[in-house]
């Protein structure tokens, strides 16, 4: 009966969604003025940048709808806008992926297909971390989905695995001394879209896996190392 249900739902409850990302958290972590530097992948180009990270409110009430970065709407009611406690967010299903790293409360990258930017909340950061040639196993937080469609509200949450990240291809790589953004298939049904950032000694990234054809999310893993950098 009823109460049998209850007492299911208090069980599986906590151990299927008590570690899904909390929006309050994240969007106290990714709000806020980002100015820093954005550099072109090719090296071309290295110029100021600045992204201002708003709260969206619903027009019909006062319920947050999501963020809002110049022309960029990350809207709650999107599946494919994934966000993490840290501040780390993407937009997983643009034809112009859009992912943001954060590393700690006040420093950020942004990646996009043409460039990279590093931006703080204070003064500019200073990067002069270089990325690791080798990483060791890495604190993982992983949603995966249940079924065949990508539902946000229904993606399993594992958090503290200890595991390498899938291989990237270099020649899919297009990359910064300190940053890199890579797309690679493995097996002709699996498709990863893969960025990765170090900053003041700690190596970030996230994995985007998608199911081939169609491009349909699979999985996201967030990857975190704290220690020293070894130079590239």
């Amino acid at each position: 009966g009823r109460s049998a249900m209850r007492r299911w739902l208090g069980l599986w409850w906590p151990a299927a969604w008590a570690l899904a990302p909390n929006f309050e958290t994240f969007s106290g972590r990714a709000l806020g003025t980002w100015s820093g530097t954005t550099e072109r992948w090719d090296g071309s180009e290295v110029c100021p940048s600045v992204d201002e990270v708003s709260e969206v409110m619903r027009s019909c009430g006062g319920a947050v709808q999501g963020l809002r970065m110049g022309e960029v709407m990350a809207n709650r009611a999107d599946d494919n806008f994934v966000y993490f406690d840290d501040g780390t967010w993407c937009l997983a299903d643009s034809d112009e992926p859009l992912i943001v790293l954060a590393h700690g409360d006040d420093v950020r990258r942004r990646f996009r297909v043409d460039a990279v930017a590093l931006q703080g909340r204070g003064p500019s950061p200073d990067d002069a971390t270089t990325l690791p040639t080798d990483l060791p196993e890495s604190r993982m937080i992983r949603g995966r989905r249940r079924g065949d469609a990508w539902i946000l509200p229904r993606v399993k949450w594992t958090d503290g695995d200890a595991e390498r990240l899938p291989p990237v291809d270099a020649e899919a790589r297009l990359a910064t001394s300190s940053a890199y953004l890579a797309s690679w298939q493995t097996d002709g049904t699996t498709r990863h879209l893969q960025a990765g950032s170090c900053y003041a000694g700690e190596f970030k990234a996230l994995d985007l896996e998608y199911d081939l054809p169609g491009r349909v999310l699979r999985e996201v893993a967030l990857y975190s190392t704290q220690g020293p950098a070894t130079p590239s």
